[in-house]
């Protein structure tokens, strides 16, 4: 009887750790793909109605597939692009939003300072500086670590 029973709580913590294990196989491919088309939307030229048809399904996907945190994680990054001018908060926001989603496929980014990610996507990931130079330098820092990520100088 009791042996019975370990093997039946095995096996659902087997199928538990499967079915998490799928779960985020399916998060990384929502995730990967968001991360793709940000990083190629400075790259080319595109077409706004194909970019809000990908951001009209990838949220559908998104709200599927993600738990509440990185939902609230994209809320406010998209609250503040649509509320504020500020590029540091907008960009804070943006990797707060990075961040919900590595951890929601288990990594950790504690030991990598806020602003990090942004910073990577923007210096490293193609960004046109000729995009970037009409820029007003940054009035609000919001955390003084980051201001030499985000602080914007004219050409």
């Amino acid at each position: 009887m009791v042996v019975t029973g370990m093997v039946m709580i095995g096996r659902y913590f087997e199928r538990k750790l499967a079915i998490e294990a799928n779960l985020r196989v399916q998060k990384i491919d929502v995730y990967d793909d968001f991360l793709k088309e940000l990083a190629q939307l400075f790259h080319r030229e595109h077409n706004n109605d194909d970019l809000i048809d990908f951001i009209t399904l990838w949220q559908g996907k998104l709200i599927l597939w993600s738990e509440s945190e990185t939902l609230l994680a994209l809320f406010h990054w998209h609250e503040s692009l649509m509320t504020t001018e500020e590029r540091d908060h907008s960009l804070l926001m943006l990797d707060d939003f990075i961040r919900a989603m590595r951890e929601e496929i288990g990594h950790s980014s504690t030991a990598i300072e806020r602003g990090a990610f942004s910073h990577l996507m923007i210096n490293h990931g193609g960004f046109s500086k000729s995009m970037l130079a009409p820029c007003k330098p940054a009035t609000i820092v919001i955390d003084t670590k980051i201001s030499r990520y985000f602080t914007t100088h004219p050409a």
